[in-house]
């Protein structure tokens, strides 16, 4: 990924969005251990043509699964890490990719409708994205084993006050599906959810540095099934990124 760092504004090209996604395909594809992290740290604007941003976030998580398997290992709790990159395809149009540890993989894109930075009273974009995480515990002979997959189509709402200090909320809607595995001596039990998640959440974020291309941002978001509540993702956390 070092390559991402030394691209001037000037030189990136189509092209250069290749190793972008051949990364986190290659990342997504090895990942395990984890939940679906719920973390945005986005404002409703979009990123200039050409110009990347990168963060890395740091959390906390509550994990409540589905599961009809008797004893089956349905909640978890754990630290998160984040890591992302965004590129500005135009002034309207970002796409971004993000590795969540423990294990986690995401990809979005982000159509930007109103700006203030073009003289709109607030900053307004949507989107579009896809993540996908896995979480094994073994105890004896027993192997559970939960997938998650998630569609997601969040609203991104934004003000500035000042150059400073921006306040954000990203509602949104998840089609989230859950696939459980155990396999406990040599019998092997599946089963498989759909369902609708209500994300509701946002932060408050600080634009630092000459250009305010530094920032720095707490949030709190919460995703819940639509039908039955006790089903949740829950996290809680800080970033640091910047554009360049």
């Amino acid at each position: 990924m070092g390559n991402f760092l030394t691209l001037s504004h000037q030189n990136v090209k189509c092209r250069d969005v290749t190793p972008f996604v051949l990364c986190w395909a290659a990342v997504a594809g090895l990942i395990s251990g984890g939940c679906v992290s719920t973390s945005v740290y986005q404002s409703g604007k979009t990123l200039k043509a050409g110009h990347w941003q990168s963060g890395l976030g740091f959390g906390v998580a509550h994990f409540t699964a589905k599961s009809k398997i008797v004893d089956f290992d349905t909640e978890l709790g754990f630290p998160a890490v984040d890591f992302w990159l965004r590129y500005g395809i135009t002034d309207f149009v970002d796409i971004g990719s993000k590795i969540s540890l423990p294990g986690s993989a995401s990809a979005d894109l982000k159509l930007g409708l109103l700006s203030e930075d073009r003289g709109h009273p607030i900053s307004l974009a949507v989107g579009g994205g896809y993540a996908q995480a896995s979480n094994s515990s073994t105890t004896g002979s027993r192997e559970d084993k939960t997938t998650i997959s998630d569609s997601m189509a969040p609203v991104y709402l934004s003000k500035d006050f000042g150059e400073v200090l921006t306040l954000y909320a990203v509602p949104r809607l998840i089609a989230r599906t859950t696939k459980n595995t155990r396999i406990q001596s040599g019998v092997q039990t599946k089963e498989s959810f759909n369902d609708q998640m209500l994300g509701l959440g946002g932060g408050v974020m600080f634009n630092l540095g000459i250009g305010r291309d530094k920032h720095m941002a707490f949030e709190y978001h919460k995703l819940t099934d639509t039908d039955e509540s006790e089903h949740s993702s829950t996290q809680a956390g800080f970033a640091i990124f910047f554009e360049f």
